[in-house]
């Protein structure tokens, strides 16, 4: 534990921003000093991997959050952190459920292989969160507002375009960073007795609106293909560059619906 805090204490400030390849580069040397059974220095690296991820600039794939359940946990037994640890576990057992510990890493028959097996029958416990007035957030790489409180999370926010706005691993007694929240006025609040010569305008924005917004959710949906642990290695580029496309033609939509409707208030 005094590992973890040193760590923390360190990465309290990004210097920089760290990518997806730098977690992977951290998690493969991590692995061989655990190979090598240096194991103090694995459980400080995996100590500063985890406090770090909030530094963390990129969508972070489903496939390499469950890798990070699982070499967190690996770092937390390693601390002497069981009860963390058989969390840890439980998160990747949810991500991916079929996945077990690599075999080179823990022999079958261990202890920690059989927590490993045992972490799925944790109950799975979910609470709402505010959605953000800007973008939306992910947890465990999957779009929505439901967080899981049974296990940790890797948390995530976007702004409109899909970019990283912030980054967390977020055990169950931690709180949700802070964000601004939408204030909750929508479309449903604008007025429906409009004169009629004003009604081809108020109608191009509430339809450019709603196409921004059915952009918006095709580059999630494209996204959420990208970052699938099942989609095939010669899709991804297709499907990244479909999800930026469609991310920046919605952001586009979105700034003509708001000249429109500024354009509906003034002429009111």
């Amino acid at each position: 534990m005094l590992l973890l805090l040193a760590a923390l204490a360190q990465a309290s400030d990004c210097a920089e921003g760290v990518t997806t390849s730098d977690v992977y580069a951290d998690i493969e040397g991590a692995t061989a000093l655990f190979l090598e059974l240096r194991i103090e220095e694995f459980a400080s690296t995996m100590a500063s991997l985890e406090a770090t991820l909030p530094c963390v600039v990129e969508p972070i794939p489903q496939h390499l959050v469950a890798k990070l359940h699982r070499m967190i946990g690996l770092g937390r037994m390693a601390m002497d952190d069981r009860d963390h640890a058989l969390l840890a576990f439980a998160a990747a057992r949810r991500v991916e459920p079929n996945a077990l510990l690599p075999e080179e890493l823990v022999p079958p028959g261990s202890p920690v292989y059989r927590a490993y097996r045992e972490a799925s029958g944790v109950a799975e416990e979910l609470v709402d969160v505010p959605a953000p007035e800007v973008g939306h957030v992910e947890f465990d790489a999957v779009p929505g507002l439901q967080r899981p409180l049974s296990w940790p999370a890797v948390f995530q926010r976007f702004d409109l375009a899909g970019g990283v706005l912030e980054s967390a691993y977020l055990w169950p007694s931690e709180a949700v960073p802070d964000y601004a929240v939408a204030s909750g006025v929508g479309p449903a609040a604008l007025a429906v007795t409009a004169p009629r010569h004003r009604t081809p305008l108020l109608a191009s924005t509430i339809g450019v609106a709603a196409l921004g917004g059915a952009l918006y959710g095709g580059a999630l949906a494209s996204r959420a293909s990208y970052r699938r642990t099942s989609t095939p290695d010669g899709r991804l580029d297709g499907l990244r560059t479909r999800t930026n496309s469609l991310a920046t033609a919605s952001v586009v939509s979105v700034t003509a619906a708001l000249g429109l409707g500024a354009a509906v208030v003034v002429t009111w």
